[in-house]
């Protein structure tokens, strides 16, 4: 983007930091998978390719390119390009039809297209493609996965992304021998941003194998890091918990962490670090040292803090409970789209604080504990009731994969809660009853259990909104 100030005109392009790498670490590795290792100066050349094939597809600067991203090469290799050709890079989910897909981009006035059919190096490039970047223009748009089943179109210039990757690499540090394991997907901001941070290291991307378990690609490609969510923590405790003591740090986010989960983590001897962050902050805004069995064996709460603010973000509390953030990250905004065009809602207030509509306290020391989402929170005979409180609970038990909880109307109380569990053994709600029993209120336990649905609902975050209607139907046909 340039910046008119009176006669002068101020580029403030930088060069590509994919590009730098390319320059100065050739030959280290950048993206693993299966099929092929990219070293940085092969996916740079990649990234020529693709920035070639969207020229010839009459790709313009501030087009919002849409298109399904899978996990592998090309995905990223679009992304790249997109940034060097100023184009908004709107990654889709691989989960949704050809149908949504277009809806997605017609929400944002984009342009669906299907990315090249195949990476390799070496292919025909673009003549004197590109190699600078604007950290100031917009640069992506995610769609955030929330849990209400409509997501929102997240706008971010490059430079939040920068923003976040440097701050996180701060406090869990990475360097250029390392790798990054991509558990989750690049069309989420999760996912996204271990790319961002393995770019600025000059660390490698490992994608891992759809034919092998988790921890067996974290032992076959020596990985250093990961992020994944708390069931697929549980998950590869119970498989193989040496491959996750072989890593430099575990970083656990995208929603509550059962204190149990993580005890059980750290006295194993995991590097466990707990997260919080969201789409809107281009992911971490706050993240925990390596939490030690100590430190969790002494805290009576369910839950486990996400720990300080990174250093690029700010959190206040705000008087009715309610998380607030900003800082260098923060989203440009939330793209609308109506009748007068389409336009960008900053969503924050007028002191540049973003209103999270997550419930949580920060400690005397600053550290950050999440109770729950503020409009999950439900009122039963008068009692404030957190479904997550309630989950994290139920996670406490060795046999459960998952647990939700929802609110359906009650004509004695106005609502009570029933909760959906997945669970390894024969599905028992007398058992889940009694455990919760020693662990919570009774007012807190739930009137139903109903097994997790053999199909699965939503996406990474479950829609609640699916689940509340589900837990109706199926109680109505009287299926306790």
């Amino acid at each position: 983007m340039q910046v008119s100030r009176g006669a002068a005109v101020i580029d403030r392009s930088i060069a590509c930091p994919l590009y730098s790498a390319a320059e100065t670490v050739p030959d280290a590795p950048f993206l693993i998978d299966d099929d092929c290792v990219f070293s940085y100066s092969d996916f740079s050349e990649l990234v020529d390719c693709v920035v070639k094939d969207l020229i010839d597809r009459y790709i313009d600067q501030g087009d919002r390119l849409a298109f399904r991203a899978p996990n592998n090469a090309v995905s990223l290799a679009t992304i790249w390009a997109c940034f060097r050709l100023r184009v908004i890079a709107c990654p889709i989910s691989t989960r949704v039809p050809h149908s949504t897909a277009q809806q997605m981009a017609d929400q944002i006035s984009g342009i669906l297209i299907e990315p090249l059919a195949s990476a390799k190096p070496n292919q025909p490039s673009a003549h004197n493609a590109p190699v600078t970047v604007s950290p100031d223009d917009y640069a992506t748009i995610i769609f955030s996965s929330g849990s209400t089943g409509t997501p929102k179109a997240v706008v971010h210039k490059l430079q939040a992304h920068f923003a976040s990757a440097r701050a996180s690499n701060k406090r869990i540090p990475l360097a250029e021998s390392d790798r990054w394991l991509l558990l989750l997907p690049v069309y989420h901001v999760g996912g996204l941003a271990i790319v961002f941070r393995c770019v600025l290291s000059r660390a490698a991307v490992v994608i891992p194998s759809p034919k092998k378990e988790v921890e067996d690609s974290i032992i076959a490609n020596s990985v250093t890091h990961l992020s994944l969510v708390a069931t697929q923590l549980k998950r590869i405790l119970a498989a193989n918990p040496e491959s996750l003591r072989r890593c430099k740090a575990v970083l656990v986010g995208g929603g509550p962490i059962p204190r149990e989960l993580a005890l059980q983590a750290t006295l194993q001897n995991v590097p466990l670090h707990v997260t919080y962050g969201m789409s809107e902050f281009a992911s971490q805004v706050a993240t925990s040292p390596r939490l030690l069995p100590d430190e969790l064996a002494n805290d009576d709460g369910h839950n486990v803090m996400a720990g300080n603010a990174l250093s690029h973000a700010q959190i206040a509390i705000a008087s009715d409970g309610e998380i607030l953030v900003r800082g260098e990250s923060l989203m440009e905004g939330y793209w609308r789209r109506d009748a007068s065009g389409s336009s960008c809602d900053t969503g924050v207030d007028s002191e540049g604080w973003y209103h999270t509509n997550d419930m949580g306290t920060l400690d005397e020391f600053g550290r950050l504990s999440v109770l729950g989402r503020k409009d999950n929170m439900f009122i039963s005979g008068g009692e404030n009731i957190h479904p997550e409180e309630i989950e994290a609970a139920i996670m406490t038990m060795s046999e459960v994969r998952q647990a939700l909880v929802v609110a359906v109307p009650n004509g004695e109380y106005g609502h009570r809660p029933i909760a959906f569990v997945d669970s390894s053994a024969s599905f028992d709600a007398s058992r889940i009853r009694d455990h919760l029993m020693r662990h919570l209120p009774r007012f807190k336990i739930p009137d139903s259990f109903l097994a997790w649905p053999k199909q699965a609902i939503g996406s990474m975050k479950p829609s609640r909104a699916q689940f509340r209607q589900l837990a109706v139907d199926q109680l109505q046909h009287g299926q306790k």
